[in-house]
């Protein structure tokens, strides 16, 4: 029997998402013949004439797992079972499966895969599988949601139940929950990634839903309280989800209707819920305003204008602006009046002719909110001018003011007079007020008490009379308005008043028909709010004043004052005092300002002055004289003026008296005698004068008769120099306290006095200064074992230049002492030590000299007397003092001793505050005080004093060599 082997193969291989399906691939082969058959792709070989196997070769592939989209798609695993051929077998996986050669492939992707399994015998047998990807999850979710009835709150949930997959399960939710369910969650669109025990994911995505606008509430309208009703507000609702209902008592309860009415002033919160429950709250107020428009009073005469001001005494508890809004009114008898709106201000002109009463309204509102207004009356009387035998009584009309439920006093009289000084009564002394309350009045006093009905608060009225005692008796009647307020904690009241005065002064209380609710003491501001124009008053803080009208002064005068209680916080009202003063006819001067004056003299000015002066006191007088009671006066004034009639005194100061007569319309005259006096109290000028200090050196030949020259010439030049403003040819006296013995400290100060015709005097001071710089000061080392330098040392060779000789020479320092005056013994200095040596300092004193000198000078006694090279210290001389004037004598800064040593001398010189003036790194002997450095300001010589000099001697092997320097350059 022959083996053979059959291969078919399927015309197509069909490739779908990266899965092959290979229908029919076989393959066996057995022995050496092979056979094709081209139509149906068999082949057969024939491998020989082989003895059929008794159980031939098979494979089986398994497939254990696809590959799963949760493995990547690569974790899929098959199995090939062989049987039959000759055990012993071996298996070859294809590339795709990585070749391996075990039974089970592992991680076999999802494509076709075959094996090729070989027996002991060398039978090969191939089958092939296909691996697909799967997705092994079958996770299902679904969601409870629970919306947002409320925009913007966070009441939303998601109730997330999950089935067919492995528990357990993470949730990872896209506002980082990782809870399975989400609460109390705002409104939005929530995603969730489900994941279970095989690495299964499920995403979720759930929406929370929330009504499209929040639920809001606006206030559409309020009606605010002006003085009286009650409040309203109209809200409107939008958003949420209709229908409202409101609320306004914090949502205990609610209504269908958006309006509240009849709301008391408070700050309210109006609540809208809609469907949902949902709320939202808008807040507004109800305001109160008021303003308080008061009965207002004036009098004036016949034919005689008067000013007033409707505002002062009204009142905005609120402290609002009043301003008037009736700008033109007209008065009962057809008279026009203008108000100014902001202050109030009105002038009435009564008609002619007019005698009675005349009123009008007027109208004020506030800027408050809402905006308020009242109503008042202004009542003015027009009095007769003159004094006949008997004028009725004036009536004003009377004010109070009060809080609800509380009694006021008051007093009608307070503000009525009778014009001839007649005693007034009130007459009708029970009155029924306007709202019934009936009112006792005191007639004698006019004192009452008003107890408003309970509850009550506007105004009210009641009407009384008074009456004089004339013959015949003779009355007029007014009416007291009463306005009652709501309970304020803490107010007081101040009531307008009116007075007459025949042509004196008048004292009284304003406080008397002023009011207190709650019984504090109240005090008037002794400052009047606006003082009288016409007279002189005295207000007290308990309420009593004085009035003077200004002399001869008729006509209508007022005042407005302020009064505040003692309570806690102050309240404060303002009210109106008027007067009207009557005619009157003595003449008086006492309102003149004349009197006798002093003024400084001016030379030839002083007529001009004069002149001036006495014009001034004529219209003084003209202006100040009156006639009690006389408005206008209508004389004439004189004087006996004439410049001619000065009286001297010194230079062309002196006197005139001049008398002035005062004559009025009637021929009465009266003098007034003034004096001018034209005082010279001005010292002469020395602004043209200049005096000079002077500096003389020591050895000026004749030094004290030189001062003494200075002295007269600056006496000189004063005498010619000085003025006087008030007599331009005066002669002047100039003195000085020159005395050359008073030299202190090398310094003479000298005071020069300039006296005019007057006695007035005048001071300026000048200086002379002596300078001691004629003499050099040089220290000096001296060797004790030295043939030349231990001889007996004469210490005038310490000095050099102009010495006075007369000088004492002392031992300050060292032990040792002055030979014969002025010589040295070095062999006196006991050195002991090798190398060894002592300083010893003399001081030179001359004092009986203009120019006292006291110096300072040291010898150095050593026994170091080894041999120096060139320029050793001991042959080093360096200016100590240098005086650059000119005179050629110390006119360099000198270094002496090396001129033959071939040195580079390197100078520094240095001021007091160590700012280099002059340096130089090559000096040549030729500075002679001309600054070089900036440091001083401009390159210039400079001034006198003490510098610092150092000298360093280039290459020499010596120290530099430093020491004070003195420079004169005056």
């Amino acid at each position: 029997m022959k083996i053979i082997t059959l291969l078919f193969f399927h015309k197509k291989i069909i490739l779908f998402t990266c899965v092959f399906t290979l229908l029919h691939i076989s393959s066996y082969v057995y022995g050496d013949t092979i056979h094709k058959d081209e139509n149906n792709s068999l082949t057969i070989r024939d491998l020989g004439s082989i003895s059929d196997p008794p159980n031939p070769l098979s494979l089986t592939i398994i497939k254990i797992q696809d590959a799963t989209s949760t493995g990547i798609c690569c974790d899929g695993k098959a199995k090939a079972i062989a049987s039959g051929g000759k055990p012993g077998y071996t298996y070859q996986w294809s590339a795709s499966a990585n070749n391996q050669t075990t039974e089970i492939a592992t991680l076999l992707t999802n494509r076709i895969h075959s094996v090729t399994v070989t027996d002991a015998n060398g039978t090969k047998l191939t089958r092939s599988i296909v691996i697909q990807c799967v997705n092994p999850c079958q996770i299902k979710t679904t969601n409870a949601i629970t919306d947002v009835l409320c925009t913007g709150d966070a009441t939303g949930a998601i109730d997330l139940t999950v089935n067919d997959g492995t528990p357990p399960y993470t949730f990872a939710w896209n506002n980082g929950s990782s809870n399975e369910d989400l609460t109390n969650v705002i409104a939005g669109r929530y995603t969730v990634t489900i994941t279970d025990a095989n690495n299964c994911v499920v995403k979720n995505t759930a929406i929370i839903s929330e009504p499209q606008k929040a639920l809001s509430v606006s206030i559409d309208s309020k009606t605010d309280i002006a003085c009286e009703g009650l409040g309203q507000i109209t809200s409107k609702g939008t958003g949420g989800t209709p229908p409202y209902s409101y609320s306004i008592d914090n949502g205990v309860t609610y209504q269908a209707n958006e309006t509240f009415l009849n709301l008391p002033q408070d700050n309210y919160t109006v609540t809208i819920k809609d469907a949902n429950n949902c709320t939202s709250i808008a807040c507004t107020k109800i305001s109160f305003n008021c303003t308080h428009a008061i009965t207002d009073i004036n009098n004036t005469f016949v034919n005689i204008p008067v000013s007033g001001n409707v505002l002062t005494n009204d009142f905005d508890l609120e402290g609002d602006t009043q301003t008037v809004t009736t700008l033109i009114v007209t008065t009962t008898e057809g008279i026009e009046v203008a108000i100014e709106p902001n202050t109030g201000i009105y002038t009435y002109t009564p008609p002619i002719d007019f005698i009675g009463v005349d009123t009008f309204e007027y109208t004020i509102c506030d800027n408050g909110s809402p905006v308020a207004c009242d109503t008042a009356t202004v009542y003015i009387e027009v009095l007769p001018n003159g004094n006949p035998k008997n004028n009725p009584p004036i009536a004003n009309p009377d004010t109070a003011i009060t809080e609800i439920n509380t009694p006021v006093n008051g007093n009608v009289l307070t503000n009525d007079f009778d014009p001839d000084g007649d005693p007034i009564k009130v007459t009708t002394t029970t009155v029924t007020t306007q709202k019934s309350v009936i009112v006792i009045i005191n007639p004698d006093t006019g004192t009452f008490t008003y107890t408003p009905i309970n509850g009550y608060t506007g105004e009210d009225s009641f009407e009384y009379t008074i009456c004089d005692n004339g013959n015949p008796s003779l009355c007029d009647t007014t009416t007291v308005t009463i306005t009652i307020i709501n309970n304020q904690n803490n107010s007081t009241f101040a009531n307008d008043d009116a007075y007459f005065i025949a042509c004196d002064n008048i004292s009284d209380n304003v406080l008397d028909n002023d009011f207190d609710p709650e019984g504090d003491t109240q005090i008037v501001n002794t400052i009047p709010v606006d003082d009288v124009d016409n007279g002189t008053l005295q207000l007290n803080a308990n309420g009593t004043f004085i009035y003077t009208p200004n002399i001869g002064f008729t006509g209508t005068d007022s005042f407005i004052y302020s009064v505040c209680d003692d309570n806690t916080p102050l309240a404060c009202d303002r009210a109106t005092v008027y007067f009207t003063v009557s005619d009157f006819t003595p003449p008086d001067l006492t309102t003149c300002n004349i009197a006798d004056e002093i003024i400084e003299c001016d030379g030839e000015n002083n007529e001009t002055i004069a002149t001036i002066w006495n014009s001034n006191n004529i219209l003084e007088l003209e202006s100040c004289v009156t006639n009690i009671c006389n408005e206008d006066f209508t004389g004439k004034v004189t004087s006996d003026y004439d410049f001619n009639n000065l009286i001297s005194t010194c230079g062309q100061s002196g006197s005139i008296e001049v008398t002035y007569t005062i004559t009025d319309k009637d021929g009465d005259a009266t003098t007034l005698v003034a004096t001018l006096t034209l005082l010279d109290t001005t010292p002469p000028s020395l602004t043209n004068c200049e005096v000079t200090d002077i500096t003389l050196p020591c050895s000026t030949i004749d030094i004290e008769e030189t001062a003494s020259q200075w002295n007269a010439d600056n006496i000189v030049l004063l005498e010619s120099c000085a003025n006087d403003n008030c007599n331009a040819s005066t002669t002047t006296i100039v003195t000085s306290d020159y005395d050359f013995d008073n030299l202190i400290d090398e310094t003479l100060s000298v005071e020069y006095t300039i006296t005019d015709d007057c006695g007035n005097t005048s001071t300026i001071n000048a200086k002379i200064t002596l300078e001691n710089n004629s003499v050099i000061v040089n220290d000096r080392s001296l060797c004790a074992l030295d043939e030349v330098e231990s001889q007996i040392f004469d210490l005038f060779d310490l000095l050099e230049g102009d010495v006075d000789t007369s000088g004492i020479w002392e031992v300050t320092s060292g032990n040792t002492s002055v030979i014969d005056d002025n010589f040295f013994d070095p062999l006196t200095i006991e050195l002991v030590d090798e190398d060894d040596s002592e300083t010893v300092t003399f001081s030179y004193t001359i004092d009986n000299s203009v120019c006292p000198i006291f110096l300072e000078a040291e010898i150095e006694v050593h026994n170091r007397c080894a041999v120096l090279t060139c320029g050793g210290e001991g042959d080093i001389k360096i200016s100590k003092v240098i005086t650059p004037n000119g005179d050629s004598f110390n006119e360099y800064f000198l270094v002496k001793g090396v001129e033959d040593c071939g040195y580079t001398i390197d100078v520094k010189i240095i001021n007091r505050w160590g700012a280099i003036i002059y340096k130089s790194s090559d000096y040549q002997n030729d500075w002679n005080g001309i600054a070089n450095q900036s440091s001083v300001g401009s390159a210039n010589q400079i001034p006198s004093g003490t510098y610092y000099c150092i000298v360093t001697l280039i290459d020499s092997g010596l120290k530099p060599f430093s020491s004070p320097l003195y420079i004169g350059t005056r």
